[in-house]
């Protein structure tokens, strides 16, 4: 007998990810959302660069756009192989789909920091630091249980997996982003 996902499961994730995920992935749903909210993250870490700079024009957004949708697949990539390590058995469309469904928090609480910081300023976000701390925290418990039902591991697998890949992935896109930065400054 099959299960029906209930067509809310953006809203069920957000009490009950694990459970929602398992039930997305069993039926091979939610990976078109995910890559929308993957896409809307990267134009929403785009927002203060555009507000910062506004002669840059929306390219800035487009540029976002890709880097959320490419990082997506290239992050759910590094956390799919470096999973195996630990027993994984995913596909990337399941680790894709746990992966973005998972940021939902995350991109929520950037857009209430950046609203708040535009009509505040920044030194009311210090002050009131703590109320934007909780929703990254929870943010994080999100992304851990949807990827340990992605990725069929135990909760703190998943973490050493999350963990591993970061790591790894932070020196590389760092150097690329170095070595590749000043090229695009200079064509401008």
């Amino acid at each position: 007998m099959t299960e029906q996902i209930n067509p809310l499961y953006v809203c069920t994730l957000w009490y009950k990810p694990g459970k929602t995920m398992q039930g997305l992935i069993e039926n091979g749903r939610g990976h078109r959302t995910a890559l929308i909210v993957a896409t809307a993250s990267g134009m929403m870490q785009a927002l203060p660069v555009y507000y910062s700079d506004e002669s840059m024009g929306v390219s800035v957004f487009l540029i976002g756009a890709v880097i959320g949708f490419f990082g997506l697949y290239l992050f759910a990539w590094l956390l799919r192989n470096f999973g195996r390590w630990f027993g994984a058995q995913a596909s990337l469309r399941e680790v894709r789909t746990g992966l973005g469904l998972g940021l939902m928090p995350w991109l929520l609480c950037f857009l209430v920091l950046f609203l708040f910081r535009q009509n505040f300023g920044s030194s009311a976000v210090g002050q009131y630091f703590w109320l934007f701390f909780i929703p990254l925290v929870y943010g994080y418990i999100v992304v851990i249980l949807s990827l340990t039902a992605a990725l069929r591991l135990t909760p703190l697998k998943t973490f050493l997996c999350l963990v591993l890949t970061i790591i790894f992935s932070l020196f590389p896109l760092t150097l690329l982003f170095q070595v590749l930065a000043p090229l695009l400054l200079s064509a401008q």
